[in-house]
């Protein structure tokens, strides 16, 4: 993998010019020539030119790599589809609004839009690029690998002369005639890669042997080889591999050859300088130039578990059916993996990585006929198990509610959880008002005073529905909350937001890929955290002595926490006879099933009918803010569920089928253990089944329900929801003129992704980092 990654650098140094062989045709930087071209012309012919600034599928243009071992090409293509990644997530997100999406239909105005997306996403894969050769290829090299060290080079910072004047950056550069001759790996081969050149050297030549081949012989070849690159790049193949009807070559194809470079070392055995000379490296290298979110997706990170490597994140993001998150052939690619078993061992490292050689994972398969999510949502779902208990049980100790999300056992967490909470009531009037009055109480606390005139303004999202149920559930559990009448707190608002914001996307979100090792780190020392709070509670309520370190914890907060009722709550739900653990896991599932979910929900209600289109609902729920009794409590659950289910948080579930084969979508089985994604949001967006699916229809049927995916609503019951929902709409519309703050700040900042073809919103905070989370919102209010 290592060599057939220098090849690449090599190419992108070195061009000789064929009429004369002093010029070199490239631009002598570490720019991805290889894939990009060396002229306007080869670049034209990679490109879609439709607006979207996207390459055609797995091309490239450096014809000389067709005639090297397929590493180097099969790694081409991985950039080729890094691109497209990069082009497609900077049109989602346009960051400074100046394309549209779809694309103009205007030739001109296409032409401009393709072309400033094309640069910028070209940017950005370049600096990936230049990242895999100061992190793995430098690391390989030099043995840092070996040593999981994460040192890199970095030639971008200031260096200084002897006499104390720096060192230029940015001006430019030069190959020498030195550096040509001596840099060069292509006789670096590992034994595949000899005999697949002997292979083409014998069907090249018609098996004719080596020392028979004549400069006419060559010759001959060389123009049958030319004639075959002078194809449309997108026939262009490799390897014997075969384009699909898409033009994409099979990831299992691309995989393997990547697998077989890292396996087979190379029988024998640093460029960095070019980079300091390129301004799009250094001055240039700014988020204005490769926008805030590809300024930091090119960003490298020096503690994942490959000590800092690149080109893992670039195997997760471009090949993730293949490469597993904790696999040293995602991590350590440049080297064999059982050189790396014996390092890590050594490092005692051993533990947190796998050696086997990767197997395919099973491909997710996206159902979005409504007949058969509804069915499958419902009672005939009971040949699927959810797959949110495995991500579960690598975070939690065995045991609790969250670990049996795919166990029947699971009816039996819930029912106490539910009575623990709702202390046997049938109705969730208790727990919605106190909801209400603490979101009115944050929108007090939080909102403040605008310079000119008689308006007030608050974050909706950030100071207030983020908050409320964290304020309403940390008094219910004993959670020494630091608040505004709380001010000995040790616990601050924000963090136990995001504690279980997180602990919720470990479980239910589809996590980057390059980041859960790192996440799962970092989940297991929130709920560390978290325990030492509840866990006295618990020993308190069973009886049981805590242990000193326990008593410690939490001195402070068993002096605050006694203002609430925690009291009864534990009674309740110690009394089940549960396991210590099982307990302190179901009251942290509670903790974040209460309230981060619903505060996204309740989010996307208040920012629907801020809408301008949506002003009769507004009229009518304002009414009922201040009073109207025209306006039933029914009639505010309805807006609540139209809203949810027009603009739902959960846009799909994830489901295995089972051993019990009767499961079926259209009259069809499917097969043992087959991943799929039930689209919610599709379905309730269906105009058969749910007649005018974009307007708020208030007396829907029983059949078209909300589908609200396996969160908060299996916990605590739809019913949860939509009464909290009503009760703070009253709290946020009563405010007199509520309208949005002017320009962004007044929008909720967020961009449409794929999920397994189901649009899916995503969101970006003030510095364009991207959340699967609600971050901001202002609204305006007079006094």
């Amino acid at each position: 993998m290592m060599f057939g990654f220098a090849t690449l650098v090599i190419h992108s140094c070195f061009r000789t010019n064929h009429e004369d062989w002093t010029i070199n045709d490239t631009s002598s930087y570490v720019d991805l020539s290889p894939l990009y071209g060396n002229s306007l012309e080869a670049q034209l012919k990679l490109r879609r030119q439709d607006g979207t600034g996207m390459l055609w599928n797995d091309v490239f243009s450096e014809d000389r790599l067709l005639f090297l071992p397929p590493i180097s090409c099969a790694l081409l293509v991985l950039f080729c589809r890094n691109h497209n990644f990069i082009a497609e997530k900077v049109l989602q997100i346009n960051e400074k609004k100046l394309w549209s999406n779809p694309p103009p239909k205007e030739e001109k105005a296409k032409m401009k839009q393709d072309t400033e997306i094309f640069n910028i996403a070209r940017l950005i894969n370049a600096a990936h690029f230049a990242g895999i050769v100061f992190s793995d290829y430098l690391a390989a090299i030099l043995g840092l690998s070996r040593d999981a060290n994460p040192w890199s080079m970095d030639p971008f910072s200031e260096i200084r002369n002897e006499d104390h004047t720096l060192v230029e950056r940015g001006a430019g550069n030069a190959n020498s005639v030195e550096f040509n001759l001596l840099y060069r790996w292509h006789a670096t081969l590992s034994e595949p890669d000899v005999t697949w050149l002997e292979g083409i050297f014998k069907s090249s030549f018609k098996g004719k042997p080596a020392d028979r081949i004549t400069v006419d012989d060559f010759k001959d070849v060389t123009e049958t080889l030319k004639s075959y690159s002078a194809k449309d790049i997108k026939t262009w193949t490799f390897a014997g591999l075969k384009r699909g009807p898409d033009g994409k070559f099979s990831d299992d194809d691309i995989a393997r050859i990547c697998m077989e470079a890292t396996a087979h070392p190379a029988g024998a055995f640093d460029a960095i300088a070019l980079t300091r000379g390129d301004r799009f490296y250094t001055h240039d290298f700014t988020p204005s130039v490769y926008t805030s979110w590809g300024f930091k997706d090119c960003q490298r990170n020096p503690g994942n578990p490959g000590a800092g490597s690149v080109l893992g994140p670039l195997l997760l993001r471009t090949l993730p059916e293949h490469y597993p998150e904790d696999s040293v052939w995602t991590w350590f690619s440049m080297l064999t993996p059982e050189t790396m078993r014996e390092n890590l061992t050594r490092l005692g490292k051993n533990d947190k990585y796998s050696f086997d050689r990767p197997l395919p994972k099973t491909v997710v398969t996206p159902i979005e006929d409504p007949s058969a999510v509804l069915e499958l949502t419902g009672r005939a779902g009971r040949g699927l198990k959810t797959t949110y208990a495995t991500r579960a049980r690598e975070i939690f100790d065995n045991g609790g509610y969250f670990s049996l999300l795919d166990d029947v056992r699971a009816d039996m967490h819930r029912k106490a959880i539910q009575q623990a909470i709702f202390h046997n009531i049938e109705h969730t009037g208790t727990i919605a008002r106190l909801i209400e009055s603490k979101a009115r109480a944050l929108i007090h606390n939080k909102s403040f005073q605008l310079v000119k005139g008689g308006s007030r303004c608050v974050d909706i999202v950030k100071d207030v529905v983020n908050l409320a149920p964290i304020h309403w559930i940390a008094d219910t559990l004993g959670l020494p909350l630091k608040t505004h009448d709380h001010v000995k707190g040790t616990i601050f608002e924000q963090q136990a937001d995001q504690i279980f914001k997180d602990i919720y996307s470990y479980i239910f979100h589809e996590v980057d890929s390059s980041f859960v090792l790192n996440f799962r780190y970092i989940i297991k020392r929130h709920i560390a955290f978290m325990t030492r709070y509840i866990d006295p509670h618990v020993a308190d309520t069973s009886g049981i002595i805590p242990s000193v370190t326990s008593i410690k914890d939490a001195l402070l907060s068993l002096w605050i926490d006694r203002r609430g009722d925690s009291g009864r709550f534990y009674d309740s739900i110690v009394a089940n006879g549960f396991s210590r653990t099982d307990v302190i896991n179901d009251v942290l599932a509670l903790a974040v099933l209460s309230t981060v979910e619903l505060s996204h929900l309740l989010v996307h209600v208040i920012n629907y009918y801020m809408e301008e289109v949506n002003k009769p609902q507004r009229d009518r729920i304002t009414a009922a803010a201040f009073g109207d009794e025209s306006v039933s409590a029914a009639e505010l659950e309805g807006y609540v569920r139209e809203a949810i289910r027009i603009d739902p948080v959960t846009v799909g579930v994830h489901r295995e089928t089972t051993s019990a084969a009767f499961t079926r979508v259209s009259g069809q089985p499917l097969p043992n253990k087959e991943k799929v994604f039930l689209s919610l949001k599709k379905t309730m967006m269906n105009e058969e089944f749910y007649p005018d699916p974009h307007k708020v229809v208030l007396n829907r049927t029983k059949e078209q329900r909300l589908l609200l995916g396996d969160g908060t609503a299996k916990l605590l019951g739809e019913d949860y929801i939509l009464d909290v929902g009503a009760h703070v709409l009253r709290a946020v519309f009563s405010l007199k003129n509520v309208r949005r703050a002017p320009g962004p700040s007044g929008q909720l900042r967020r961009y449409v992704q794929d999920c397994h073809g189901t649009p899916q919103w995503f969101y970006l905070d003030q510095k364009q980092k991207v959340s699967p989370w609600p971050t901001s919102m202002l609204l305006q209010y007079d006094i």
